[in-house]
């Protein structure tokens, strides 16, 4: 199932997931490596089915001592992925992996333990690993050096000398990161509050050097955001020509965090240089141009969906919000018992008040209520309270 979940139809897809849920009782509770792979299956086919994540979810726990780092590290990664929130996993992951902290005296394994157990640990278990970490922050790879400054920053830390510490082992390795990589330097940092100069000056040139060179749009789409978040931003001729010439192939999502970045650098310029170019004024119109194509082009929701579920920011909601509204209302024959709380959700993220898309999503729950999990239920009727229909 997983060597294929990327090559099967949907069709096919939904065939599995029922046949293995038909034959999970015939599973032993003790197969983990069992439950571990249907739950990344349902990761590859973008699948939170919940009556099977449940069932996975029970064997893991039963299993819960036998559980090594890696397999509660991967179990933990996949939950969130999937946006599947089990607290009692949580609860008892957060034991385990407190009871390892001793166990490990080497950043191969203490990064791991730091990334998983961070996150989720109390105040006291997050200043053992703060502080054990700390110990041996020079001997960092820059994988592990990347890891752990993503997990500070889930981890909302505001402990300076270790940030210090991490951010000279990541300008160290900096010209080996990859533009994705970057970005996520970029975010850290900046969301730690860290200042560094001439590390955000190094991080500028490496990104332009790569904008220079990409031809992918989401990587350039990736290069000018981290380039529109760095401090005192600007788009310069080689940015503008590089976003231009990947317009035609951008999704969504490229368009989103383009056009986010170009408001970024409009605000900048008029904020600071007291000056907005035409150019970027234009820039932003094909922005607004490619998105509206792309929506009136889409012929597919599961497809639309994939784009649109992470979309946010000024530019989406003034200038493609009635359009996706339009598109959603054109394929909603296509809503049903999988993605209706989806659906439900974006309206209630936009507050956009849509009569003939709350008729149908009432008319699927109504119709498929036995098919409806009921951790979603609340999602689906959210927006109906919201706007009092």
């Amino acid at each position: 199932m997983v060597s294929i979940s990327s090559l099967i139809s949907q069709r096919f897809q939904e065939q599995l997931v029922n046949k293995t849920e038909h034959l999970f009782d015939t599973i032993d509770s003790s197969q983990v490596n069992v439950a571990r792979r249907i739950v990344i299956f349902l990761r590859n086919i973008r699948y939170s089915y919940y009556p099977l994540l449940e069932r996975c979810n029970e064997v893991f726990l039963s299993n819960m001592n036998d559980l090594d780092l890696d397999s509660i590290s991967k179990i933990l990664s996949l939950y969130h992925s999937l946006q599947f929130h089990s607290f009692e996993f949580i609860k008892m992951a957060k034991k385990r992996l407190t009871e390892m902290i001793p166990l490990f005296d080497h950043p191969d394994g203490f990064v791991k333990l730091f990334v998983a157990l961070g996150p989720i640990a109390g105040p006291e278990e997050k200043k053992q690993l703060k502080s054990t970490l700390l110990l041996m922050s020079e001997e960092l790879t820059s994988q592990q050096a990347l890891a752990v400054m993503e997990a500070m920053e889930e981890m909302e830390s505001r402990n300076s000398h270790l940030i210090k510490k991490i951010a000279s082992v990541l300008y160290k390795h900096l010209d080996n990161y990859k533009p994705v990589e970057l970005l996520k330097i970029t975010q850290a940092l900046i969301f730690l509050h860290f200042q560094s100069k001439e590390l955000y000056v190094k991080l500028r040139e490496l990104l332009h050097s790569y904008l220079k060179i990409s031809f992918i749009p989401s990587e350039i789409s990736v290069l000018v955001y981290s380039l529109s978040i760095l401090p005192s931003p600007h788009l310069d001729e080689v940015g503008m020509s590089r976003i231009e010439a990947v317009l035609p192939q951008c999704d969504l999502n490229d368009l989103n965090g383009l056009a986010t970045s170009v408001l970024r650098w409009i605000h900048y310029d008029r904020k600071y240089l007291d000056n907005t170019t035409g150019k970027q004024l234009k820039l932003l119109q094909k922005l607004d141009h490619y998105g509206l194509q792309r929506l009136r082009k889409c012929n597919n929701l599961n497809l639309l969906w994939e784009e649109l579920k992470s979309l946010k920011g000024d530019w989406f909601a003034e200038s493609l919000l009635e359009e996706t509204v339009a598109t959603l209302q054109r394929l909603m024959d296509e809503i049903n018992y999988k993605n209706v709380a989806e659906i439900a959700t974006f309206i209630s993220r936009t507050n956009y008040l849509s009569t003939s898309l709350l008729d149908r999503i009432a008319s699927v729950v109504v119709q498929q209520i036995e098919k409806i999990h009921p951790f979603v239920i609340l999602g689906i009727i959210l927006p109906f309270s919201i706007m009092n229909y």
